[in-house]
């Protein structure tokens, strides 16, 4: 097997059927520092996991590799394909250098041509809710098509719903006056697109696999309910989510931190019930392909 390298194989990434939001904006440099959520559920749900040697397997939204690096140690004998529409976050990965792991820059789109019937595991871990709902379905087709018979398909993506009151305070904060000939039109739903328990298990079923597990997990981002969040944990959060828009990303630091402490402001404002920690539930789906 040759060393890590970076290919430059575009499914679909300028023309396609998908849309999928764009990480560029995340630093990959410093992408490792943040906590990261994705590795620990892929931990959680793959460390007992057996996969035979020479098994194929692949990390939809491999961002900067932690996940593959992951596969590789637990799974040494396999050949391990990490994806990410962002180049930016591919070339960091590429200097992890595992022998038995390449990457690829793609969005996913036209997996199934490229990899027919390829994969014995497809790892989907907070990437599906980037994109759009009308656009989940197709790409869990194009995993399905892409797993061979008994392969396994593992996703985690944000429950839809539990996020609103923050995602409701940023975008009536940016409408007040004083934001919104500044930053312009700003929609956190027009970036961030979580999901139903039982929507994505209608995408998974009619994408021809059989549904081995579905549950809900509560997300390793949960703050400790018994303990007040402090306002930098606030902006850590929303700058999360909020920091993707090119309207935001371009403002001056200070100008940037000045919003945040608005949009906190609207939250505590309007939604004084909410407990103060930040909840996200988890849709996490083992499903497997059967024999035709």
């Amino acid at each position: 097997m040759k060393r890590a390298r970076y290919l430059v194989v575009i499914f679909g990434y300028s023309v396609t059927l998908l849309s999928m939001q764009t990480k560029e904006k995340w630093d990959p440099k410093t992408y490792n520092q943040r906590p990261n959520p994705p590795l620990i559920l892929a931990q959680q749900l793959l460390r007992d996991t057996t996969f035979s040697d020479e098994s194929n397997l692949c990390v939809l939204g491999c961002r900067t590799g932690s996940i593959c690096t992951f596969l590789a140690q637990i799974a040494p004998n396999t050949s391990i394909v990490g994806l990410d529409n962002d180049p930016a976050m591919v070339r960091q990965a590429c200097i992890k250098q595992e022998s038995n792991v390449n990457y690829c820059l793609s969005n996913g789109a036209n997996l199934a041509s490229e990899f027919s019937e390829h994969f014995d595991a497809i790892v989907a871990l907070y990437e599906l809710h980037w994109y759009p709902y009308d656009q989940q379905a197709e790409i869990i087709k194009q995993c399905a098509q892409s797993l061979k018979t008994g392969g396994s398909l593992f996703i985690g993506m944000t429950q839809k719903g539990e996020l609103h009151p923050i995602f409701q305070a940023c975008n009536d904060t940016v409408q007040l006056s004083k934001w919104r000939e500044l930053v312009g039109q700003v929609c956190i739903d027009a970036c961030y697109f979580p999901q139903t328990k039982s929507a994505l298990e209608k995408n998974v079923q009619e994408s021809g696999l059989e549904i081995k597990k579905s549950e809900l997990q509560s997300s390793a981002q949960q703050s400790d309910a018994a303990r007040t969040v402090s306002d930098q944990e606030y902006k850590q959060f929303i700058l999360g989510t909020l920091g993707k828009h090119p309207q935001i990303v371009r403002l001056l630091p200070e100008k940037r931190d000045k919003l945040l402490a608005d949009i906190i402001a609207m939250y505590k404002q309007k939604f004084v019930d909410i407990p103060a920690s930040f909840t996200r539930t988890m849709l996490v789906l083992q499903a497997y392909k059967q024999k035709k």
